[in-house]
């Protein structure tokens, strides 16, 4: 760096330099909008009423497809991180939920392609719902998924349904 944007960068430095009061009400601040602090409370001398304060309960994403009546239909932007632990929705999910969410084309023989590498075959039921059987990925038995069919012969995949 040049001298002049080195005595710059000092005297900036020094017109934002805070007392030791300031930093102190700003980390205040910043831990009262944090959500680390409320407002209302005031400092406890208690430990055990302190560590209880700064205690996060985690709460658990619960698995959708454990223990669902045969026939439900769970769509995949349900899905929580509890229904993950599955290879099947993790591999549905990898590969065709980046084409859901920009809309992208996809010929049909390239269509064919995705669903065999899922592990599944397509069946044409209607121009814009496809069934799939699912083998070995208990509990999902069916996995449907919804297309729009364009005049070029192209699809366009619009959502996934799993089903138990």
């Amino acid at each position: 760096m040049s001298a002049r944007g080195e005595g710059r960068g000092e005297e900036f430095t020094k017109q934002i330099a805070l007392t030791e009061e300031q930093r102190e009400n700003v980390r205040k601040m910043l831990a009262r909008f944090g959500g680390q602090l409320d407002e209302d409370k005031k400092d406890s001398t208690d430990k055990k009423e302190e560590k209880e304060e700064n205690t996060v309960a985690a709460k658990a994403q619960e698995d959708l497809f454990l223990g669902s009546v045969a026939g439900t239909t769970i769509e995949w932007h349900d899905l929580t991180p509890g229904t993950k632990k599955y290879p099947f929705v993790r591999e549905v999910c990898a590969q065709f939920e980046g084409y859901i969410r920009t809309a992208a084309e996809v010929t049909p023989q390239e269509f064919e392609r995705m669903c065999i590498m899922c592990g599944m075959e397509p069946n044409n039921s209607s121009s814009n719902l496809i069934a799939c059987a699912v083998e070995q990925a208990d509990p999902i038995t069916l996995l449907h998924i919804q297309v729009k069919t364009l005049a070029s012969g192209n699809i366009v995949i619009e959502r996934i349904r799993f089903i138990t």
